[in-house]
């Protein structure tokens, strides 16, 4: 499912506190992790990572 990738990738970068950390730990470019955290946002609500 879509959303199990989008939550898996705020997740790692909610352990790293860095999207790039995050985006190499998960096996993916830089530009796809943060459109993978906008669109959980899209899903659930604004703002998650951005405390």
């Amino acid at each position: 499912m879509e959303l199990d990738r989008h939550k898996c990738a705020f997740v790692a970068t909610a352990e790293r506190s860095s999207m790039s950390q995050a985006a190499v730990a998960s096996h993916l470019s830089q530009p796809v992790l943060p459109k993978r955290v906008r669109r959980l946002e899209d899903a659930v609500g604004p703002n998650l990572s951005r405390t």
